[in-house]
């Protein structure tokens, strides 16, 4: 194998076999589930070598560790203070590797040297990376390994006993030395709604997803034969002429190799890595059992894969190293984008997610040295991450439009994102290692009864039958009645007065009544009033003083996210008389959205007459509540 590449095809060949063999002999001495991100951090050691220095992957000097530890890596590596330890330790490790393996220009001297040089610097590296403010308590695992108290004499010879030791290890001790190096994870965020799956009706209907189609036609050209591969393993040029014709990929294929058509790599990696099509004998075939299975779990199991290697990393390594960093930190950044359109018929604004991505860009990667406009690159990465989840099935996006930038490329922007069913559940699965927790129907069988409502709150009507089910399913129904019934004379919105009284309806109104009289002297009083009337519990002559008017507060003020309804709630089929005296009535109103109702309404009332004397109200509510206090 040749380490010194000419040309970046061969550097990319050459990264990809050397990284994979320093992966399967480090998972032999160490913690395997820790291989993949140590040979990552030796990734960056082999680019830089690449880039920005000589091109000889396997020969350093200490000058050389010393430029890309204290050098290169403060100014174009954004990492946190514990990963300063292990990337030492991952480029003293990958030296020994190369050593072991017979690769290393001079030998396991020179490793011992290196190795050694490694764990000198990680102090100065400290320095260089971080504030000291923000200094890990990591612990370099040279130490554990004895290397600081050796002369390299006695380095050398313990670099060749190092596979035997190893090896005699028990994988707890060993699985020890890795762990050390990454940081405590942070508190889980707990995400401010309840998430009820998609049903099974809704998952088949969202299975007809743009990529299926392409990899269901990819398997159809096929054949049951396949179509045979080149010795690096691409398709063919006129089978991936063909298939970018037939498929739609949008690539240029006047180029030499089907390696570098982007866009039928995606489908073609997709479809091998979900089990659509795999690798036999150097050739690409279907796989006979995909098709045994619903639409809906093939299409989920295309979208699974996307999420779980990468939006972007499904397309492959970028041309320039630093967008294949920003790649990945964008990657990073899509389950946190899209967690809170889990909460049900939730969307958000397009741009307002490019913004918050350039920000966390800016902050990790603003301060390397690169030929890019940021702005213009990380609108176009996010615009093909959420263009490529829309062609996957998990989101939907609506009122885009097309830009051109300044460079001149055409990028996707605006409009609303939105979760499909798919993507709900798709999502759903990556939440927790994201650092949330998603809190589910099955958290509500202990719940109190202001969980109840909370939930209640969030979820669509048509499923707040299987909400009320699986709440204290185990308590007596009294004992439900008067859980529900104390949450609501305590709930301090109006979304949760009225989501109260909703869970009501699906309990015995009998039982209900005793405790729902005694509301009638708290906020909820209108709303319990009309309630026991509603039901045939009580008449308007006993409880109808009761109804006033903070229950149309109420009505309007659970509507504040969505300023027209509330409007076309106020004025109903009301004459401008009924909404002037409503307004006189509404100003008096101790409820803690007055002032905003009034404000909406001033803002947003058709009628300028009426959406003055609104206005006017919301004056008059402010300076009574201070007379009041």
């Amino acid at each position: 194998m040749a380490l010194t590449p000419a040309d970046e095809d061969e550097y990319t060949a050459t990264r990809e076999r050397l990284l994979d063999d320093f992966a399967r002999w480090l998972g032999e001495r160490h913690d395997p589930v820790a291989a993949d991100e140590v040979a990552a951090d030796a990734g960056l050691l082999l680019d830089w070598r690449f880039y920005y220095s000589n091109r000889v992957l396997d020969g350093y000097e200490d000058a050389d560790l010393t430029e890309f530890l204290l050098e290169y890596c403060p100014q174009q590596v954004s990492l946190p203070a514990a990963a300063v330890d292990g990337l030492c330790w991952a480029v003293s490790v990958f030296i020994e590797f190369l050593a072991d393996t017979g690769r290393l220009a001079g030998g396991l001297a020179r490793a011992a040297r290196l190795m050694t040089l490694c764990g000198e610097l990680v102090g100065e590296m400290r320095t260089a990376m971080v504030d000291s403010d923000n200094f890990g308590l990591t612990k370099t695992l040279l130490a554990g390994l004895d290397v600081a108290g050796l002369t390299e004499e006695e380095l050398e010879e313990a670099l060749a006993a190092r596979m035997a030791e190893f090896n005699s290890l028990p994988y707890e001790q060993r699985k020890a030395l890795t762990d050390q190096f990454f940081d405590e994870p942070d508190e889980p965020h707990e995400l401010p709604f309840l998430y009820l799956p998609p049903t099974a009706a809704e998952l088949e209907a969202a299975a007809a997803t743009p990529l299926l189609a392409k990899a269901e036609a990819l398997r159809e050209y096929l054949g049951a034969d396949g179509k045979p591969l080149t010795k690096k393993g691409n398709l063919r040029l006129a089978d991936g002429r063909a298939l970018v014709a037939l498929l739609g990929t949008g690539d240029e294929v006047d180029r030499h190799s089907t390696a570098f058509f982007e866009g039928l790599g995606f489908v073609v990696l997709t479809a091998r890595e979900a089990g659509a099509v795999r690798v036999l004998r150097q050739r690409l075939v279907p796989v006979h059992a995909w098709d045994r299975e619903p639409a809906a779990r093939r299409a989920r199991r295309l979208a699974h894969t996307v999420l779980a290697i990468g939006v972007l990393g499904c397309r492959g390594r970028a041309e320039h190293p630093f967008v294949d960093e920003l790649d990945g930190l964008l990657d990073e950044g899509v389950v946190h984008w899209l967690a809170p359109l889990l909460a049900q018929d939730t969307q958000a604004d397009y741009d307002r997610i490019v913004e918050i991505a350039l920000a966390a860009s800016d902050r990790q990667l603003g301060h390397v040295r690169q030929p890019f406009d940021l702005a213009d690159l990380v609108e176009g990465r996010v615009s093909r991450i959420f263009d490529t989840l829309r062609t996957t099935g998990v989101v939907a996006w609506d009122d885009r439009v097309v830009k051109l930038q300044d460079r001149g490329c055409s990028v996707w922007v605006g409009g609303q994102v939105r979760l499909t069913a798919l993507g709900r559940e798709i999502v759903a699965e990556f939440v927790p290692d994201a650092g949330y927790v998603l809190r589910t129907v099955d958290d509500l069988a202990a719940a109190d009864g202001a969980a109840l409502i909370e939930a209640l709150v969030s979820v669509a009507e048509d499923r707040h039958a299987e909400v009320i089910a699986a709440w204290q399913p185990d308590r007596t129904p009294a004992e439900r009645t008067e859980a529900l019934v104390t949450a609501i004379g305590e709930a301090r919105t109006a979304a949760h007065r009225i989501g109260g009284f909703v869970g009501l309806e699906h309990l015995d109104p009998q039982a209900s009544a005793p405790m729902v009289r005694q509301l009638l002297d708290s906020p909820a009083g209108g709303h319990a009033a009309l309630w026991l009337i509603q039901h045939g519990l009580a008449d308007t002559e006993t409880v109808g003083g009761f109804v006033h008017i903070g229950v149309l507060v109420d009505i309007l003020g659970a509507a504040l996210d969505d300023p027209a309804q509330l409007c076309r709630l106020f004025v109903a089929d009301r004459s401008a008389a009924d909404m002037l005296e409503l307004l006189e009535q509404m100003w008096r109103c101790p409820a803690a959205e007055t002032a905003e109702v009034l404000d909406t309404l001033g803002r947003h009332l058709p009628d300028a007459g009426i959406a003055r004397a609104a206005r006017k109200a919301a004056m008059r509510h402010r300076g009574w509540l201070v007379n009041q206090r």
